[in-house]
């Protein structure tokens, strides 16, 4: 499995590192996107290299085929009810996570407030 940017075709280097909205900072492909610290499961990563924001799985390239339909054979997808949220971000918010703009200065509050594509 090869691990790169999906615009620019960056490969993040293992000591290079994203930051949390908890604060915490982590290489964000050692967890698949998840914040080992506060357990947020980010989306959308931001490139180094390209600043591009681009959905996380779409980073892994050359995974092994799976049969979706013998792995979730018999299960039923989970409720969304009861309080479950697809974004974390409040209206207003200060916008972090991997490659969050504060990391990076070229990126503007406009652009790093813009829509955000939520994943099901």
């Amino acid at each position: 499995m090869e691990i790169y940017c999906p615009e620019c075709e960056w490969e993040p280097p293992s000591s290079a590192t994203w930051t949390c909205e908890c604060g915490h900072s982590w290489h964000t492909f050692d967890t698949h996107g998840r914040c080992p610290e506060c357990g947020t499961v980010w989306r959308e990563t931001q490139c180094h290299e390209c600043r591009a924001w681009s959905p996380h799985h779409d980073w892994y390239h050359d995974l092994p085929p799976v049969d979706v339909d013998a792995v979730t054979e018999g299960q039923e997808a989970p409720s969304t009810e009861g309080g479950h949220h697809r974004s974390r971000l409040r209206s207003g918010a200060r916008l972090r996570g991997p490659g969050a703009p504060d990391r990076f200065p070229a990126v503007t509050t406009a652009t790093a407030r813009a829509p955000r594509r939520v994943l099901p």
